[in-house]
C-alpha cells in the first residue's frame, strides 16, 4: 500500500496529478479517463484507484483523478464538494463518479452541455436503496438521497458495477426516470493487483502446534459471526490451547452492550484503517479463515473481496453456501461451502487436522486468484471494451 500513501500525498501537495507523458503524440491518441473524487477504503481502491494504476500502465488508456482521500465515517456517498476543474472536463473523454446521493443533476447537464462527447459514467458499489438496518448509512440514505442517485444516474451514459444483480436492480429502477436504450449497464469485477501487497512478506508460524482460526468481522457482520456461537464454544473445549480463535474488526459487543462470546477466549483486533489492512491481515498469520453469512436476500449484492485478500495471504477459507462467496468458491478445492453447523464442524476439524490439505487448498486459491481475479492483460480488455 505505499503507492497508495504516496499518491495520497501527491494529491495533499500538488492537487490533481497529471500523468507523465513521454510522447505527447501517442499520448492523444489514448483513451482518457478521469476518476472522481474516490476514497482510501475498500470500495475507492477496488473501483477507481487500482484501475487509475493499472489503466496507466497500458498503450491504451491514460487517467487521472480529481482527487483522492482518506475515508471519513462521517461522510455520505455524496461528494459535497464536488469540484472538477475544467482542464480535466476539457481532457477526459470519460469521467467515471461513485455513487452520488445529492443533487447533481445541473452539474451533469452542465458538463454534458459543455462537453457533449464526454461520457458520464456511475461506478455504484452497493444497492443503496436497500441496505440492511443495521449499516451506518442507511438513516442516511432517505427518501430525498434515493431519488437523488436515481435522478443522478439517469444522466449517465455508462452504468457499473462490480456485481451484475446491483445491475438488474438498478436498471429496473431506472425504467420511469429514462428510456430503456439510454444507459449502457457493464459490470467490471473487483481484480486484485500486485501493488495492493508490495511491502508485505508471508512468514511461517513460529507455532505450529497452535492452530490460528479467524473470522473476519465488522458491525455488519455480528449476526453473521454469531450463526457459529454454539460450535466455536464446542470446538474450544474440544481442542483449548491448541485452538486460537480471532475475530478481525469486531470487538465483540452488541449495540445493546451486550457480550455474546464472552464465555469463550476469543483475540479481538481491532480495526485499522485501509492502507494497514493487508499488513495487519498477513502480521496475524492464521491458519484458518471463516467467513459465515446469514442467508438474507442481500447476500446476492455483495463482494467477494475480502476472499481475494485472504487467498492472495494463502490463507485457507471455509464460507457459508448461501452467500456470494459460492460464486468464486469451488467446493473442496480453492476452498470449503458450509451448509449446516455440522458441516463447519467437519471442515474446520479437517483443516485443523490435516496441514497438508491446508496448504493445498489455500495453494488452489492463490492460483485462483492469481490467474482468473488479477490485472491480467484479459481482464484489462474489460476495460479497453467499456472505454473505448
Amino acid at each position: 500500500m505505499k503507492h497508495i500513501k504516496a499518491l495520497v500525498h501527491q494529491y495533499k501537495t500538488k492537487g490533481y496529478i497529471t500523468p507523465t507523458i513521454s510522447h505527447p503524440t501517442r499520448e492523444k491518441m489514448k483513451v482518457h479517463i478521469l476518476f472522481v473524487s474516490p476514497y482510501v477504503n475498500s470500495t475507492g481502491y477496488y473501483r477507481a484507484i487500482l484501475p487509475y494504476l493499472e489503466l496507466n500502465k497500458t498503450d491504451t488508456h491514460i487517467a487521472r483523478m480529481t482527487s483522492i482521500s482518506y475515508w471519513d465515517f462521517t461522510k455520505t456517498f455524496s461528494l459535497d464538494n464536488l469540484s472538477i476543474k475544467s482542464e480535466c472536463l476539457q481532457w477526459a473523454d470519460y469521467i467515471v463518479f461513485p455513487a452520488l446521493t445529492n443533487d447533481y443533476t445541473y452539474l451533469l447537464k452542465g458538463i454534458k452541455a459543455m462537453q457533449p462527447e464526454v461520457e458520464l459514467v456511475m461506478d455504484i458499489d452497493k444497492p443503496l436503496h436497500y441496505l440492511p438496518r443495521a449499516h451506518p448509512l442507511h438513516k442516511k440514505m432517505d427518501d430525498t438521497a434515493k431519488k437523488n442517485l436515481l435522478q443522478n444516474m439517469a444522466i449517465m451514459d455508462i452504468v457499473t458495477s462490480h456485481n451484475e444483480d446491483i445491475l438488474l436492480l438498478y436498471l429496473e429502477m431506472l425504467r420511469p426516470y429514462t428510456s430503456e436504450d439510454q444507459i449502457v449497464f457493464e459490470a467490471i469485477p473487483d481484480l486484485i493487483a500486485p501493488s495492493g501487497f508490495d511491502s508485505i512478506t508471508l512468514a511461517n508460524k513460529p507455532n505450529d502446534n497452535c492452530i490460528k482460526v479467524g473470522i473476519l468481522g465488522s458491525v455488519l457482520k455480528e449476526q453473521d459471526i454469531l450463526l457459529l456461537k454454539e460450535l466455536l464454544i464446542k470446538l474450544k473445549k474440544e481442542y483449548q490451547e491448541k485452538l486460537m480463535i480471532l475475530c478481525v474488526g469486531w470487538n465483540g459487543v452488541l449495540k445493546d452492550g451486550s457480550k455474546p462470546l464472552k464465555e469463550i477466549s476469543i483475540t479481538y483486533i481491532k480495526s485499522v484503517s485501509f492502507v494497514s489492512y493487508y499488513k495487519k491481515l498477513a502480521a496475524l498469520r492464521l491458519d484458518i479463515v471463516l467467513l459465515p453469512v446469514v442467508p438474507t436476500p442481500q447476500w446476492l449484492f455483495a463482494p467477494y473481496r475480502d476472499f481475494l485478500e485472504v487467498s492472495v495471504l494463502k490463507i485457507p477459507v471455509i464460507a457459508s453456501k448461501a452467500s456470494i462467496y459460492k460464486r468464486i468458491i469451488a467446493h473442496g478445492k480453492t476452498g470449503f461451502l458450509a451448509d449446516t453447523l455440522t458441516d463447519w464442524e467437519i471442515y474446520i476439524k479437517q483443516l485443523i487436522t490435516h496441514k497438508e490439505l491446508r496448504k493445498k487448498i489455500s495453494d488452489n486459491a492463490f492460483e485462483e486468484v492469481r490467474e482468473n481475479h488479477g490485472y491480467s492483460p484479459d481482464h484489462i480488455e474489460i476495460f479497453q471494451e467499456i472505454f473505448f
